[in-house]
């Protein structure tokens, strides 16, 4: 008798093989995958990189620029309004000069020079009034020349002074076309897309991290809580953050009920035990994230305003700015500040500037809080030294003061009236009456003093504010009245003869060429350079303001993996910086270039060859009427009436410089606004991609490890799982010794040694699997346990199915942005980019820009067709194919379970001698 004979278990083999083919497929495909997100994380690094380089570029290059820009023009206006006061001169020097050559012609005195000279014009003035014995051909070859030589001079150095940014709003006007902006536009557009692309990727891989909320509660909670920090938020609070970071989930109706949800002792607030589960709501995913993430970007844009204010109001207007903020958040700052503006560290013009701002941005809608800033950071620096700040505030009140800061004086009453009020309401509630009544010596008349106990009182505060206001009204009027005497006085002393007068007409029509224009001064006075201790203090500010908004943004990154709101958008503020740019070259656009610097200059070659035959007609005419017997000599005609084309060589020099006076302040102010624009865009790309760089490439390495790990133990798993089968196919078949029949135990001996007690407890624990292994019951539960993980693979099948989907639609979405699909077009628009900004280098200063793209990964798209779509056929393949060979190995391991069940039978028969085998 023998045993059954071995069989190799074909159909089990071919299955094993077919599923192992589906396995490592699917495996690679995952590690495509894998290998993508490592790709992704390097192109976020490199975008990263790019949104640096063109930070970069724009705050060393852009921005120094439009700051030299700004300095030149606003000298240029400066010297323009200069040369119109020194013409006014040279029409009265020459007048009295005729008038004098005309009385010494008709034997009188000769007349007193009235006021000061030029010392331009105080050597032309004496060789005049000694060369009166050559006659008057004689004097006006001395006088014209000369006076209009340094006339032609100094509008020669206006033009030097002007033309470097005339030239480069002439290349920026030509540069600015359409192709220019349609590529600036693909770039902005691609960097948005490309960073919410990658928001989407991390967000959705499980990129937060939860270990942030403690910080992300300590931080968010007084941005929420907006009036009364110390005791909670209020369903005013609620609304009003819904609105300022439009958050639509706490809009309408829903901030009152998740109020009332939480707050749960129903005191009206929500503290901040409460505001920890407040702020966990499902209906408010990540919400502590959005409203952070938008006021770090905001801090940060300030930081970036105040570092790069040059200007005394742009500095002053940066720091208001600054204080707006973190009013809304830290208030131990805003003491920082006020101390810094109250202990004499810093000009006490300065600190007038600061609440001159903070009190016209009382009613500023952007403002991150509901709380009066100007209030509140008044009322410290009133606290803290009151002395300084009431010095300041009535200094505000000199409107002298006021003119010369470059402010309209339209807007000091109230702005006087409102600091007032703010000061007296802290000392009010500091109960400070000694300072109280300083205040009011200040601002209230000897007549109107209060009384000991109206001081006490709340009334006096509104008395002494209204009072202000009426004091700061009477010094305008007498600045303003002053001011109309000295024009009057000045318009006397230039017209105080009759010569100086009939050459005015003729020459002029009869108007002065310096007309005080409050514009125009107020530009010039405005663009007075910072001090350096307002400089340091600014830097100090920006410092603080770069450091706290870049950890704001990392710890919002890491909390919910995202580097950005929906709402975020680089291409809305590029596009709005551009806008602002082309609206200050459009205002100088009649003067741009060489073109327009050479018509300039040809104007005032013009004016320095007519001028003077002009200005001799005139004095000539003068003689003619005045003196008996005078003889004309100059080829120009006698009977030209005043205004005539012969005579209009003067008076289209005025008009040309009219013009220049009435374009520039609007230039200047357009130029600043683009500054600001510039240096938000600036500082706001920087913070940004700076803490997307730190967390960025990271992530999407720790994603990728993940990624890979995950499915290879998964791999691994179903490895054991089919190589198993297989070899219970081949046991099964007779090989590794094949089914036996179970032989009968012997005698039980009781364990005597310790290591047979180990046997012993050992055996007892297995005794299922050694004793029921082989029976039906065990096997059908394997089969249904085979049966769930044959489900899980089938699940796993649909997921991959579905991740498939997701690569495929990226990939295909991706293919209509050409700029990191294409690195032909990438290059192209980099080298664009190039020449908006000839600094921009891709944000990689090692490579050239044309591999760029390649280099540092910008090419997503390229990635995710090349990585994904590859990854998605085949996992999707793949998966399918294990899915359904499984089960098939189920059924085979049934069929092997039945030829195991029947070798065992006949071993069994086989043993006990009764099953004969034919012999041959």
């Amino acid at each position: 008798m023998v045993a059954a004979e071995k069989e190799v278990p074909w159909c089990t083999i071919i299955l094993v093989a077919l599923c192992m083919t589906g396995h490592i497929t699917v495996l690679v495909g995952n590690l495509q995958t894998s290998s993508g997100l490592h790709l992704m994380g390097k192109s976020s690094g490199g975008w990263s990189n790019v949104g640096l380089g063109l930070a970069d570029s724009f705050e060393h290059e852009l921005d120094l620029i439009m700051t030299n820009m700004t300095t030149q023009l606003t000298e240029s206006l400066d010297q323009i309004l200069t040369i119109k006061s020194l013409l006014d001169l040279v029409m009265s020097h020459v007048g009295d000069t005729t008038e004098s050559l005309i009385q010494n012609a008709n034997g009188q005195m000769l007349l007193e020079q009235a006021r000061d000279i030029p010392p331009a014009f105080q050597k032309a003035a004496d060789a005049i009034m000694n060369a009166t014995q050559g006659g008057l051909p004689d004097a006006l070859e001395k006088l014209v020349p000369q006076v209009m030589g340094e006339v032609v001079a100094i509008l020669d150095k206006l033009l030097d002074l002007m033309e470097p940014t005339m030239l480069q709003v002439g290349k920026w006007y030509t540069s600015f076309g359409d192709k220019l902006q349609a590529g600036i536009e693909i770039f902005s557009t691609t960097v948005d897309l490309v960073q919410k692309m990658f928001d989407q990727i991390m967000s959705q891989s499980g990129g937060a991290d939860d270990s942030y909320l403690p910080y992300m509660f300590t931080n968010t909670y007084t941005l929420f809580a907006l009036t009364e920090k110390d005791k909670g938020i209020t369903v005013q609070d609620l609304s009003d953050v819904s609105d300022m970071y439009q958050i639509t989930a706490l809009q309408g109706s829903k901030s009152e009920e998740l109020h009332g949800k939480y707050d749960l002792n129903q005191d009206a607030f929500i503290d901040s035990t409460e505001y920890e589960n407040f702020i966990l709501d499902e209906s408010m995913p990540y919400v502590m994230a959005t409203v952070l993430r938008s006021y770090s970007k905001k801090l940060s844009q300030v930081g970036g305003l105040v570092a790069r204010a040059r200007m005394r109001d742009e500095v002053a207007g940066a720091v208001v700015k600054y204080l707006q903020l973190v009013c809304a958040k830290n208030i131990t700052k805003v003491g920082w500040v006020s101390q810094r503006l109250t202990n004499g560290s810093l000009p006490m013009a300065f600190t007038a500037d600061i609440m001159r701002n903070l009190a016209l941005a009382q009613d500023d809608p952007e403002v991150l809080t509901t709380a009066d800033v100007g209030a509140t950071v008044i009322g410290v620096m009133a606290m803290m030294n009151h002395t300084a700040t009431i010095a300041a505030s009535e200094l505000m009140a000199d409107t002298d003061f006021w003119v010369s800061e470059g402010f309209d004086p339209a807007d000091q009453p109230i702005c006087v009236e409102r600091v007032t009020r703010w000061i007296g309401m802290a000392l009010d509630a500091e109960k400070s009456l000694s300072a109280l009544q300083r205040l009011q010596q200040v601002f209230v008349s000897s007549d109107a003093q209060l009384s000991f106990l109206e001081t006490m009182t709340g009334v006096s505060i509104e008395t002494t504010a209204m009072s202000a206001r009426e004091i700061t009204e009477r010094n305008r009027a007498d600045y303003f009245s002053r001011k109309h005497q000295k024009g009057i006085d000045r318009y006397q002393t230039l017209r105080r003869t009759q010569a100086s007068r009939d050459l005015a007409d003729e020459l002029l029509g009869g108007r002065l060429v310096f007309i005080d224009n409050p514009v125009a001064s107020s530009t010039v006075n405005a663009g007075v350079p910072a001090v350096p201790a307002t400089l340091e203090f600014a830097k100090f500010l920006s410092n603080n303001a770069s450091r706290f908004s870049g950890e704001f943004l990392t710890a919002s990154f890491n909390y919910s993996g995202q580097s950005s709101s929906a709402l975020d958008a680089f291409a809305t503020q590029i596009q709005g910086m551009i806008k602002k740019t082309q609206g200050f070259l459009s205002i100088l656009d009649q003067y741009a270039g060489q073109d327009g610097m050479d018509k300039l200059r040809l104007k005032v070659d013009d004016f320095s060859t007519k001028a003077e035959e002009e200005i001799i007609a005139a004095i000539e005419d003068q003689f003619a009427k005045r003196v008996p017997g005078f003889t004309r000599t100059s080829l120009l005609q006698t009977n030209q009436a005043p205004g005539s084309s012969s005579q209009m060589t003067l008076q289209q020099m005025v008009a040309t410089l009219d013009m220049l006076e009435s374009v520039l302040p609007e230039a200047i102010a357009n130029l600043k606004v683009a500054r600001q624009e510039v240096a938000t865009v600036s500082s706001t790309l920087d913070s940004v991609f700076t803490s997307f760089k730190e967390s960025g490439l990271p992530l999407f390495v720790k994603l990728a490890r993940i990624y890979s790990q995950v499915w290879v133990a998964w791999f691994i798993l179903l490895t054991i799982f089919t190589l198993s089968i297989l070899y219970y196919g081949f046991w099964a078949s007779g090989y590794c010794g094949g089914p036996k029949q179970q032989e009968e135990r012997e005698e039980y001996e009781p364990p005597t040694t310790i290591w047979e007690r180990v046997k012993c407890c050992y055996g007892a624990c297995c005794n299922c699997m050694s004793d029921w292994s082989e029976t039906q019951c065990f096997f059908w539960s394997m089969i249904l346990l085979g049966q769930i993980f044959v489900l899980l693979i089938f699940v796993v099948a649909l997921v991959l199915c579905l991740l498939a989907g997701v690569k495929l639609f990226v990939s295909t979405n991706c293919e209509a942005v050409y700029m990191i699909n294409d690195p032909t077009i990438c290059t192209e628009t980099l080298k664009m980019m190039q020449n908006f900004v000839e600094t921009f280098d891709g944000g990689d200063v090692t490579t050239p820009l044309a591999k760029v793209c390649e280099t540092s990964e910008l090419l997503l798209c390229n990635i995710i067709s090349q990585k994904m779509k590859m990854s998605a056929i085949l996992t999707v393949s793949g998966g399918i194919l294990v899915a359904v060979l499984s089960f098939q190995l189920l059924i085979e391991s049934a069929i092997l379970h039945e030829r195991a069940r029947m070798r065992r039978m006949i071993d069994g028969l086989v043993k006990e001698k009764k099953l004969k085998v034919p012999e041959a």
